[in-house]
C-alpha cells in the first residue's frame, strides 16, 4: 500500500484462537486503512516448549489464513516469529518491532487488545493536520483504579504523556524519534517510562490530543 502511514505492531503469545482474531477483526473496521499490521510472535515452532510451538504454528495459520481471504481488500499483515521466546510482557518484540518500523508513524499493541472503528482515521488525521510527533487519546483499561479514583475495571484513562497516565497501545509516535530512543525497559512500568523518554529526549517534540476513546486495553 503506497500511502501506508502507520505500522501497528502486535506483540502476542498464545491469542491464536479467539483473541488475536478479534484484534484482527477491529483493524479491518478501520475507516482510514493507511496502516499495516506486523504481528510478532513470543516464540517460534522449534521451541523446546509445547505451547509455544502450539501457539507459533497456530498464530502461523491465522495470519496465513487471514491474508487468504481479505488481503485483497485490506492493509498488509505481516508475522514474525522470534527466534526465543523472552517472556516478558512483549517488551522484547516491542524493541525489535521498533527497530524493523519503516512507515512514518507506529503504534504498538498487544493481541488482546481492539481498536474502535475511528482509532487510526482520528490520530492520524490529527498528527499529519498538525504535524504532530505524538498523538494520543484515552483508552478503556481493563486494570482498576486507572485513574487513581478507587473506580474497578473498564474505566476510561484519562491519559497524558506521562508515566501510570498512558498505554502503549494508545498513541501513535513518529517512527524515526521511537527509534532513536530506543524500548529498553523490562519492568511492568516500560510504556510509561518509553514516553517519558521520548518527552525528556524531544523537548520540542509536537504532542497533541484526539479527545476521544479510541481502544480497548485488556
Amino acid at each position: 500500500m503506497s500511502d501506508t502511514k502507520l505500522a501497528i505492531v502486535v506483540v502476542t503469545w498464545g491469542q491464536w484462537k479467539h483473541k488475536l482474531p478479534l484484534f484482527l477483526h477491529s483493524c479491518m473496521l478501520q475507516e482510514d486503512q493507511r496502516f499495516r499490521v506486523d504481528v510478532y510472535h513470543d516464540g517460534n515452532k522449534l521451541d523446546p516448549d509445547f505451547e509455544t510451538r502450539r501457539s507459533a504454528s497456530e498464530t502461523e495459520g491465522l495470519v496465513e489464513d487471514f491474508k487468504d481471504r481479505f488481503l485483497d481488500d485490506i492493509f498488509p499483515v505481516s508475522l514474525v516469529c522470534t527466534e526465543q521466546r523472552y517472556n516478558d510482557w512483549g517488551h522484547s518484540l516491542r524493541e525489535i518491532g521498533i527497530k524493523n518500523c519503516s512507515t512514518e508513524y507506529l503504534n504498538i499493541q498487544n493481541g488482546d487488545n481492539y481498536l474502535t472503528p475511528l482509532f487510526t482515521r482520528l490520530l492520524l488525521e490529527k498528527a499529519i493536520t498538525e504535524n504532530l510527533d505524538f498523538c494520543y487519546c484515552n483508552i478503556l483499561h481493563n486494570y482498576p483504579n486507572v485513574n487513581f479514583d478507587g473506580a474497578g475495571p473498564y474505566n476510561v484513562l484519562n491519559s497524558s504523556p506521562r508515566q501510570d497516565h498512558i498505554d502503549i497501545s494508545n498513541f501513535i509516535v513518529r517512527t524515526e524519534l521511537a527509534q532513536k530512543v530506543g524500548f529498553t525497559d523490562r519492568s511492568f512500568g516500560a510504556d510509561g517510562i518509553f514516553v517519558e523518554k521520548l518527552v525528556k529526549t524531544f523537548p520540542a517534540m509536537r504532542i497533541g490530543k484526539v479527545r476521544s476513546c479510541l481502544s480497548v486495553h485488556n
